[in-house]
């Protein structure tokens, strides 16, 4: 219980009475024999040392403490990986995303997913890896499973460059229906890393052969929590292992995972990216080609804020992305051709203190007219 203390008027002390600086404090201590006893016949000793407080002689160290101290260390050695992000249990160290990138092609019906991200590790005493887990869960089983071309999101940004300056500065059709430019440059997508990994793709039901998974893989686990969102809405994952190149023993301490192209039933465009609340501060840029025109919102409490909204005519529906266009057409069973609109949402920072992903509650995703 806490007790009231009535505030009073402070009258100055005397010289007698007032209470010594630190400098004289030290000096006397110095002055003090070795086996000198304080007034309650206890010997102290010097602050911070042993069983002492500092500032308080001979004040005993709370029993808590030794507790307190391993629980926090304990809680920063785990904090070494993203969450969605995993090193091999025999290779301790930290390893995290520098930047996110993102393509959802959407037509009402099915979504074609694609993702990339950079990583950064920071090894341990037994060296780097020789690989990585990466998690990407999903709201289906998706029926298509894998690589994109390496070179999509910087072509892809080119693309948006190219119909923003000819739908703003050419289009003669009407202003709402040219472009809805909210502010904002693109985030840079990072230089054109080269690919040095080899990339196997395992989709997989639930969280338990996810687990299994990671387990006959050699991984750390992933944490029951942050899939407990997951699990509760039936999503399945897909398990990425990023493995060195043939012939080096270890992966690069830095490097980019190519693009996954995952296609898969959806009501709803989505963009999974709240496993990664472990994560380090990273830059998230995700695009979307849609077929209905998307909603305006440009509200900065969203996970991720519009900053550009494009037509995409008939004539440029493949323009800049043959073969990912091409892809869709052949294999899976989203018609690219019906896709009509470009849609930007980026952010800086995202997992940084204004952003967490923690706070997200949902993936990313759009809303339509």
């Amino acid at each position: 219980m806490r007790r009231r203390v009535a505030a009073t008027a402070v009258r100055p002390a005397s010289a007698k009475s007032q209470i010594p600086t630190p400098s004289s404090q030290e000096n006397r201590r110095a002055r003090r024999p070795a086996d000198w006893k304080s007034p309650t016949g206890r010997a102290t000793q010097s602050a911070g040392c042993g069983r002492g407080v500092p500032g308080r002689p001979g004040a005993r160290r709370p029993a808590w403490r030794p507790f307190l101290l391993a629980l926090i260390l304990a809680s920063v050695g785990a904090a070494g990986h993203a969450d969605d992000l995993l090193l091999p249990r025999d290779r301790p160290g930290t390893v995290t995303s520098t930047r996110r990138e993102g393509l959802v092609c959407f037509d009402g019906k099915r979504e074609e997913l694609v993702a990339s991200a950079g990583w950064r590790i920071e090894p341990g005493p037994a060296g780097p890896p020789a690989a990585i887990a990466w998690i990407l869960p999903v709201p289906a089983a998706p029926d298509a499973v894998a690589l994109a071309p390496a070179r999509l999101f910087p072509e892809l940004a080119e693309l948006a460059r190219v119909l923003e300056l000819e739908q703003v500065i050419r289009s003669p059709e009407p202003e709402a229906d040219r472009v809805r430019r909210i502010g904002g440059d693109a985030l840079s997508t990072g230089p054109d890393e080269a690919v040095a990994c080899r990339c196997d793709l395992q989709p997989l039901a639930d969280a338990v052969e996810l687990q299994a998974w990671l387990a006959r893989e050699g991984f750390a686990a992933a944490a029951d929590e942050d899939l407990a969102i997951y699990v509760s809405r039936s999503w399945k994952f897909v398990a990425v292992r990023i493995r060195a190149p043939e012939g080096r023993p270890a992966l690069d301490l830095t490097g980019s995972i190519p693009p996954v192209r995952l296609s898969f039933a959806a009501s709803v465009p989505v963009f999974p990216a709240r496993l990664a609340t472990g994560d380090a501060p990273f830059d998230l840029t995700v695009y979307w080609m849609t077929r209905a025109r998307p909603a305006y919102d440009n509200r900065r409490d969203r996970p991720l804020p519009m900053d550009l909204v494009l037509r995409l005519p008939p004539e440029q529906r493949g323009r800049g992305l043959p073969e990912l266009f091409d892809a869709l057409g052949r294999e899976a069973k989203l018609d690219p051709r019906g896709l009509r609109f470009l849609l930007r949402t980026s952010r800086e920072g995202v997992n940084g203190p204004r952003h967490p992903v923690a706070k997200w509650e949902a993936d990313p995703t759009i809303g339509f007219e």
